[in-house]
């Protein structure tokens, strides 16, 4: 049986121009996850949701990229060029288990990333941060008992920590100048589908031998770059969220499954 939400309001952060709030008590909370899930299902380039309807397809590349239809694929190859080689890459060194285990914890968490990203890069107080900063992720295995299977709808990573850094060479090495790269490009993209601009969540799961080496060392199948475009109306709920200890909540959210 699923339970009812209490009557609150829910604020629908792309629909509206304005921050209206809207009562649910028609949904379950179980319910309301799966709508926001498929909301941020997106095409990569025009935005258009699992949640309005759009049949998404893959790239057959690196099987990552999604798009509603061809025009869009071939609109976003410049910007989606070097993440189809990165994902392909890291397919071949870590095995697809791996890259696919980090896209359906992408898909699942998506809409809290978005929740956490703006406030977190304080893109309130400046949306340009977004093109010199990047929410980062530290994700690990957890550990299961011994005879165990973890539950299907149980979390693959445990979140360690997370911080908003600077993208450049420091900690991400050579691959920081095209990661610029790609993020100028898909800005423009999103400002070309009428957001103000887009900005990265970075998953870096870094396998345990690979802990104490340098950043330029560390193979690029370790990273999985999450897109995400913001808007006006996001930014408005990002200054009411700004006062919340957002690395505490993210983390916290993010390990609810395990």
């Amino acid at each position: 049986m699923s339970q009812q939400v209490q009557i609150k309001p829910v604020f629908f952060r792309h629909s509206d121009d304005e921050l209206t709030p809207k009562f649910v008590t028609e949904y379950s909370e179980s319910e309301i996850v799966e709508i926001r899930r498929k909301e941020h299902i997106q095409c990569h380039y025009c935005s258009k949701s699992r949640a309005s309807g759009v049949v998404l397809k893959k790239c057959g590349g690196c099987l990552i990229g999604m798009y509603c239809d061809s025009d869009c694929q071939k609109k976003a190859w410049p910007a989606h060029k070097s993440a189809c080689k990165q994902n392909q890459h890291a397919a071949k060194t870590t095995g697809a288990f791996e890259v696919q285990s980090l896209v359906s914890y992408t898909r699942k968490n998506r809409p809290i990333f978005s929740d956490y990203g703006e406030v977190a890069l304080n893109l309130m107080s400046d949306p340009t941060r977004c093109l010199r900063y990047v929410l980062l992720i530290f994700l690990e295995r957890p550990e299961f008992k011994a005879g165990s299977e973890p539950h299907p709808k149980q979390s693959q990573f445990r979140a360690r920590d997370a911080c908003a850094v600077s993208l450049d060479e420091t900690i991400f090495g050579k691959l920081a100048t095209s990661m610029r790269e790609q993020l100028a490009l898909t800005n423009g993209e999103r400002r070309g589908a009428g957001d103000i601009g887009s900005y990265f969540v970075i998953l870096w799961h870094a396998h345990p031998d690979l802990e104490s080496d340098p950043p330029e060392s560390r193979g690029r199948a370790n990273l999985h770059t999450v897109p995400i475009g913001f808007s006006e109306t996001s930014l408005k709920v990002a200054r009411v969220n700004a006062w919340v200890p957002w690395r505490d909540i993210l983390v916290q959210r993010l390990n609810a499954r395990l």
